[in-house]
């Protein structure tokens, strides 16, 4: 049994959102995405001007973090790589090349350093304690395959996760309810007892939609779940496993 705030529920899995639920959103895409906004001057030798254009269109205000609910902190990087190459074309480039610098700085695949991953509090130790007490973890997130596994490990929780969904898997992307039912069916539990625990409305709507047992909201990264979530949290911290 699940028990938050000492309120117990009937869950015997969790689904963990990866960014702003289980590390610091800001601290990794408010720098990530410095990153491409240099790259992309470098090679078109563009000015501020168009450095600024970019961070409003991905949702970074004037001190270059994350807008709440904003493009960069809630939807997937083929959408953020859309935004980024409609950027270019409205600065000038023609559309290819537009479209290919964009893939190519965006939507590539980012070097995962330690440096840029900071847990939100202590995401090893809770998830080592569920995993002890037999509830099963998965993480779904918006993030790509190949940085959310270099990701995990960074983490230390790499061999606690039994199921994994990004989104460049050949399935719909949060909150489709496909991404639940995916979870529910590798790992054998019905999704009446799987709580689904994130950051903004579409991961409480991924569960929801899905048929989850529970919504969790984490409050403090990229987006507001308190009016979607049916119970929220400030970290992981407060999760707790007890015997029925």
């Amino acid at each position: 049994m699940l028990s938050i705030y000492n309120n117990v529920y009937d869950i015997r899995a969790l689904v963990f959102d990866k960014d702003g639920t289980l590390l610091n959103i800001n601290h990794l895409w408010s720098r990530v995405a410095k990153q491409w906004v240099a790259e992309i001057l470098a090679q078109t030798g563009a000015d501020a001007r168009l450095a600024q254009a970019i961070a409003q269109g991905i949702g970074l205000d004037e001190d270059g973090n994350l807008i709440p609910n904003g493009p960069i902190a809630v939807a997937s990087t083929w959408k953020v790589t859309a935004l980024v190459s409609g950027v270019l074309y409205q600065y000038g480039l023609p559309w290819e090349q537009a479209d290919t610098l964009a893939q190519q700085v965006v939507h590539g695949d980012y070097a995962v350093a330690p440096d840029l991953i900071e847990a939100v509090g202590d995401v090893a130790g809770t998830l080592t304690r569920l995993h002890a007490a037999g509830v099963k973890l998965a993480v779904a997130t918006s993030d790509h395959r190949a940085p959310t596994l270099a990701t995990l490990p960074i983490l230390g929780i790499d061999h606690l996760i039994d199921v994994i969904v990004c989104g460049d898997d050949p399935l719909p992307n949060k909150p489709s309810p496909a991404v639940f039912e995916h979870i529910s069916d590798a790992l054998g539990i019905a999704p009446a007892h799987i709580a689904m625990v994130g950051d903004s409305d579409g991961d409480m709507l991924t569960g929801k939609n899905g048929g989850g047992g529970l919504a969790i909201g984490v409050t403090g990264g990229g987006g507001d779940p308190t009016a979607t979530a049916d119970v929220c949290v400030e970290s992981v911290d407060a999760l707790q496993f007890t015997l029925p």
